[in-house]
């Protein structure tokens, strides 16, 4: 959860949600500048990636005990991401080659994630290069690339590898299957200029080294360009070919049916 220093609702949730005590004490000028005092608890909260409490030090835990307790934590997270992680097997086949039981396995697994019938999604694809996730043979999570051609500004046309149907099941989260999978993914794109994608969580890209497009975005048509909503959001991720890039200029890339981006 993002929140701002002003946003009492949400600070509100937190201190619920992390048994934290805070309160506001008026006081007269000569008692304070300020005019109030805040008593409130005094700790350190250790917070894993996905808002998990992790770890408490109280007031007066010396250094070496946050060290080592803080040391102990990663070694036991890192034995649990090499575990979950080395059963997942991944192969990568491109759409053409692959089998009907892989093709029936993506679609029913990108349609229960993204609730809606995924396969007039897939026919857009037509070049798209699948990453397939297996758990004893099992399709358990997927991506998958695909050629688009953005621009920024005025400059030339970049060949850019567009991700797509990044989806995991429900009971295979949270060990890091995606994330195996997009780090295999982006490994693979040393013939494109860049990569990019619409994110649906920002947070989880932006670990991976993604990063978000600041500037306006729009679509090439035959008319000209046609702005997209502001809403809409693009993150890229730089390849060994990227150039430098202005993440505040225009970016725009060729009309494609559905989701514009």
């Amino acid at each position: 959860m993002r929140i701002s220093a002003w946003d009492e609702e949400h600070l509100e949730a937190v201190e619920q949600a992390y048994g934290v005590y805070a309160q506001k004490n008026e006081l007269s000028a000569k008692e304070s500048a300020r005019g109030y005092l805040v008593d409130h608890t005094a700790g350190t909260f250790v917070v894993g990636p996905e808002g998990n409490w992790r770890l408490y030090f109280s007031f007066g835990t010396t250094s070496d005990e946050i060290l080592a307790d803080t040391k102990a934590l990663l070694k036991s997270e890192e034995g649990d991401r090499r575990m979950t992680t080395s059963q997942l097997g991944i192969k990568i086949f491109r759409q053409e080659e692959l089998s009907e039981t892989n093709r029936a396995a993506i679609i029913s697994l990108c349609s229960r994630v993204y609730e809606e019938d995924y396969v007039p999604a897939l026919a857009t694809f037509t070049d798209a290069t699948h990453l397939l996730g297996l758990v004893d043979g099992v399709l358990v999570s997927h991506a998958l690339w695909y050629t688009r051609w953005l621009q920024t500004g005025n400059g030339p046309l970049l060949r850019t590898a567009y991700v797509e149907g990044v989806a995991t099941e429900e009971a295979f989260r949270r060990r890091g299957y995606a994330s195996l999978l997009m780090e295999r993914l982006v490994g693979e794109l040393n013939a494109y200029d860049l990569a990019a994608l619409s994110p649906s969580r920002a947070e989880f890209y932006e670990r991976l080294g993604w990063e978000l497009w600041h500037g306006p975005l729009s679509i090439r048509t035959e008319t000209g360009l046609l702005p997209t909503p502001d809403y809409e959001q693009v993150m890229v991720y730089r390849l060994p070919a990227t150039l430098m890039i202005d993440r505040d200029e225009l970016l725009s890339a060729e009309w494609r049916e559905g989701d514009l981006w």
